[in-house]
């Protein structure tokens, strides 16, 4: 891009992506016209957030307390910079212990990961972000996911049985406690 401007010793270049090497070259002009250049100088601007999450992120239950997320990391273009990691967002939906959790850490050279120790037969909330040295990029969407069902971890609890007739007996129980 050619860029012309009055006298001056100095002058800022605004607009520019980030993590991206540009080559600059300067040439005074006169009424006479455009004057020798100056040998290209060549230079890099500083990195960036990433401007876009994770892509194609999936989960699968893999057993009733495991979920497999994997994905894809942002464009290329979106990167600015080099990544340094992703982190995981989830919490259980509807749920007593509903606090959010996050694994954090994980190697840029991944994608994917196994969360364990989750509730049985449970929806999660789960997100994703990638990350450079200078900070987070944006949430991916959120995916609902539940987890697999499993044998009850209990047996019922009171049982009571009540004569109603010669011929009929009423068995009555609560439904076993959830184990997590």
């Amino acid at each position: 891009v050619l860029k012309s401007f009055e006298p001056m010793t100095s002058y800022t270049v605004e607009g520019l992506k980030p993590n991206t090497d540009y080559i600059f070259r300067l040439a005074a002009r006169s009424q006479q016209g455009l004057g020798a250049w100056t040998p290209e100088i060549k230079e890099r601007t500083r990195q960036s957030k990433p401007s876009a999450p994770p892509q194609d992120v999936k989960c699968v239950s893999t057993r009733s307390t495991t979920i497999l997320v994997s994905w894809h990391p942002p464009p290329a273009e979106s990167q600015n910079g080099v990544l340094a990691g992703y982190s995981v967002h989830y919490r259980a939906l509807n749920s007593e212990n509903s606090e959010p959790k996050e694994v954090t850490g994980i190697s840029p050279n991944t994608n994917h990961i196994l969360l364990e120790s989750l509730e049985k037969w449970t929806e999660y909330r789960l997100t994703m972000v990638a990350y450079t040295n200078v900070g987070p990029g944006p949430e991916s969407a959120p995916i609902i996911i539940r987890t697999d069902e499993d044998v009850p971890s209990a047996p019922p609890q009171n049982v009571g049985v009540e004569v109603l007739n010669s011929t009929a007996i009423k068995v009555s129980w609560r439904s076993p406690a959830r184990k997590r």
